[in-house]
């Protein structure tokens, strides 16, 4: 491990986390994701802002996850839109759940468990929800399989389901490309 990685490492999460978001210079907070890790190779402090599950609702666009490279000082925001390609001519804001978005996603998630989905509460794969007029426009991506379906929002009939098998990302010998989570103690 270099010695600005360990240096940096030494800061500890929350000035990590900061030094991220100050450094996209965009008007984001912590409280905008529901998972934060902080990740390295040896030679790099990478900072992953994520919304495993996003809701969006109809002519919406938000700023959603975010990455940032400490050391390389660079950094990328993803947005997402509904439908897809919608756009807006002002800026947008960073994704946040309101009550009425969570109320949506547990009416998903149960419709979902009723076809013996996986638990909310331990979800680690990315699911966009994409409300229409009459239906919810699902996609899950997960490590292997990448899976497609809408909801009916008055019954929550499942139907239009597809799945696509994914191929394994090859990764090479090379530990100095591999990330790993750094665990601090709390």
């Amino acid at each position: 491990m270099s010695k600005e990685v360990e240096e940096i490492i030494q800061l500890g999460k929350d000035s990590i986390v900061q030094m991220a978001i100050d450094l996209l210079g965009e008007k984001m907070r912590a409280e905008n994701f529901a998972e934060i890790k902080v990740l390295t190779n040896g030679k790099e402090v990478f900072v992953s802002f994520l919304n495993p599950i996003k809701y969006l609702p109809i002519n919406s666009v938000f700023y959603c996850d975010a990455g940032v490279g400490l050391l390389g000082q660079s950094g990328s925001i993803e947005s997402l839109a509904n439908p897809e390609g919608y756009s807006i001519n002002e800026p947008f804001p960073f994704y946040q759940p309101n009550e009425d978005t969570k109320r949506n996603i547990q009416f998903v998630l149960e419709a979902i468990d009723n076809m013996e989905a996986s638990d909310v509460d331990n979800f680690e794969d990315e699911m966009i929800i994409r409300e229409n007029e009459e239906y919810y426009d699902i996609s899950v991506v997960s490590e292997y399989v990448e899976s497609w379906y809408k909801i009916k929002k008055v019954t929550g009939e499942m139907y239009d389901v597809g799945h696509a098998h994914l191929e394994p990302m090859s990764v090479e010998a090379n530990d100095d490309e591999i990330y790993k989570e750094i665990s601090f103690a709390e």
